[in-house]
């Protein structure tokens, strides 16, 4: 009986680590596309890893045309508390992060810590069909999550930029 206990002991401790390195699933937190609402609701491109380098971290986001079934276009948007979060990508389990507080700064994926550059905003309900802008909080900074001189076509690099209304590179609706 003693060895039967301290087998189930050993086996709780092992799930329970199991499931500290699990990305968390909290209603309504996703999977998302991020698709990019550009002037108008016709845009068909989402943010994405960019294919050609796979799930490797440390790439630009670029973006793809919106497909529901590529995972890497899929994001889970992890509350942090307040409307911050954490945005996992679904293929890699990486955070989306800006590299610094300035304006092109790049937006790339990277393991998830709790460094302010992995932390966003999003001052609406999710999902949303409805264009919004979502925040980069880096060093408590507020940039806006953009596509690169106003592009609209796959390829399209992603970067934080200086927040602007009625800025459709910055107009992105989450669902």
């Amino acid at each position: 009986m003693p060895r039967m206990m301290s087998l189930l002991a050993v086996g709780a401790a092992a799930t329970l680590a199991a499931l500290s390195f699990a990305v968390p699933a909290q209603a309504g937190a996703g999977p998302f596309q991020i698709r990019l609402f550009g002037e108008d609701a016709s845009n068909n491109t989402c943010v994405s890893l960019d294919p050609a380098t796979g799930n490797n971290p440390d790439t630009q986001l670029r973006l793809a045309a919106c497909d529901r079934t590529k995972t890497n276009q899929l994001w889970f948007f992890d509350t942090l508390g307040g409307n911050d979060y954490h945005i996992i990508n679904v293929s890699s389990f990486n955070c989306m992060r800006a590299l610094r507080d300035a304006d092109r700064a790049q937006v790339q994926t990277i393991d998830c810590t709790s460094i302010s550059d992995e932390r966003f905003s999003v001052n609406v309900s999710l999902p949303t069909g409805a264009p919004t802008q979502i925040h980069a909080r880096i060093s408590g900074g507020n940039r806006c999550l953009d596509a690169t001189n106003g592009g609209t076509s796959v390829g399209t690099p992603i970067q934080v930029f200086h927040c602007t209304s009625n800025n459709g590179s910055q107009a992105f609706s989450i669902s």
